[in-house]
């Protein structure tokens, strides 16, 4: 029996292939406790995360930082605002 592939391959656009997660760790209200919760995500197997940007109260974006480790895929978004 073969295991389905953990990852996607999806083009960039500099035509190299980057391997995307199938399963990826939200941060949303994770608030003071997102570092402690992106690491146990990371030790349970997780290899990508959703740095969940936005409102500031609820969202914690620099401590998924302080979580990162070496060859974990990081999902961000940029928001517009009219200047």
């Amino acid at each position: 029996r073969r295991s389905a592939p953990s990852f996607f391959e999806v083009p960039a656009s500099n035509g190299t292939l980057v391997q995307v997660p199938k399963l990826i760790y939200a941060t949303a209200h994770k608030r003071h406790r997102t570092a402690e919760l992106v690491k146990k995500a990371f030790d349970a197997g997780f290899r990508g995360v959703d740095t969940a940007h936005g409102e500031r109260k609820r969202y914690n974006e620099s401590a998924v930082g302080e979580a990162l480790v070496d060859g974990v895929f990081v999902q961000l978004k940029v928001h517009y605002t009219a200047s």
